[in-house]
């Protein structure tokens, strides 16, 4: 990685902290980065002034470029290296053939595809190519700033696990520290494995599964509706939920749970919510949404495995971890 050494202390002398950590790349997965020494914090620090917004990104056939170079005018010597350093040609070329296999896509593989990812979410039809990796890239690295989507430079670096450290957002800085043994771990959100691997495209285990969106009727004609917004309140006690709204003919979930790691019962709390707002059987709902997610998962993950479009897999190995969580045979 020629440059990198050059990137980091420039990285440091305009305000960023990357200390007790080096960064290392894997063919097969990109950037990450690692502690050099297990017993001391590391810290990657992006100070707010070298956060860049989306909408001030371009894309060219050597991959990302800051469009609004006057905004950040005092700290472009850093952010061009790093935008051409981090995405570049080679990360463009990975979307741009993430397009061609999603674009390839059999009708029987798109239909069982669909039950999942509605097309809005990752088809690419009718998007120009490069276009659609600008759209692929953000939504990978973006996070959400004081109601601003941003990139932030070095701390999107580090790579995902259910038990990395959440970012810390502050008004002047986005960091993650701690401890760690080996590689620096974030947690990314609190989406499940099908969350991730649509927005990342990579499976991995998470500590929640959330139902498919899905649509029923009460015997009164009222509906209920399940979506995959994750948009939530809190209980009393400080306790995620997920926000409900509700009038005459509908109550509407922002998410319904399948497994919660630190709370077997999750799923039945939720479902006895639907019971009071619907006087449907909170044990019928908590069935009929568990018998929807296997009907739909179960296809995709053993029908789609052996595909010989690498979408598809991959689509199969996040319905099959899916169906691990929710069964409690992958902790």
């Amino acid at each position: 990685m020629e440059g990198i050494e050059e990137l980091i202390e420039l990285f440091r002398r305009s305000g960023g902290k990357f200390e007790n950590a080096a960064l290392g790349y894997r063919e097969e997965a990109g950037f990450y980065v690692y502690t050099l020494d297990s017993n001391l914090d590391t810290v990657v620090l992006c100070p707010s002034h070298l956060l860049v917004d989306i909408n001030d990104i371009g894309i060219s056939e050597d991959g990302f470029f800051i469009s609004s170079p006057g905004k950040y005018e005092n700290n472009m010597e850093f952010l061009e290296k790093y935008v051409a350093f981090h995405f570049n040609r080679k990360m463009l070329d990975q979307y741009l053939q993430k397009k061609q296999d999603i674009d390839s896509l059999s009708s029987k593989d798109l239909s069982l595809i669909s039950r999942i990812y509605t097309p809005n979410l990752c088809w690419s039809g009718g998007i120009e190519g490069l276009e659609f990796a600008k759209m692929q890239m953000l939504k990978s690295h973006q996070i959400q700033y004081f109601g601003a989507s941003v990139l932030m430079p070095f701390v999107t670096f580090l790579n995902h696990a259910k038990d990395g450290r959440p970012y810390d957002i502050q008004k002047d800085s986005i960091s993650v520290s701690g401890k760690f043994s080996d590689e620096v771990f974030a947690i990314y959100h609190m989406g499940d494995t099908l969350e991730i691997a649509g927005c990342h495209g990579f499976v991995a285990d998470t500590r929640f599964a959330y139902s498919l969106s899905m649509l029923k009727k009460t015997t009164t004609g009222r509906q209920v509706i399940i979506d995959r917004s994750l948009e939530s309140t809190s209980t009393r006690e400080g306790f995620r939920w997920p926000l409900v709204q509700k009038d005459r003919s509908t109550v509407k979930i922002g998410w319904f749970p399948l497994y919660f790691e630190r709370d077997p019962l999750y799923p039945a709390k939720v479902a006895q919510l639907v019971a009071s707002e619907t006087g449907l059987p909170a044990e019928v709902f908590l069935n009929d949404v568990f018998s929807f997610n296997l009907n739909v998962l179960v296809p995709v993950a053993f029908q789609l495995r052996d595909s010989e479009n690498p979408y598809a897999r991959l689509v199969a190995a996040a319905a099959q971890r899916q169906l691990e969580v929710i069964g409690g045979t992958r902790r």
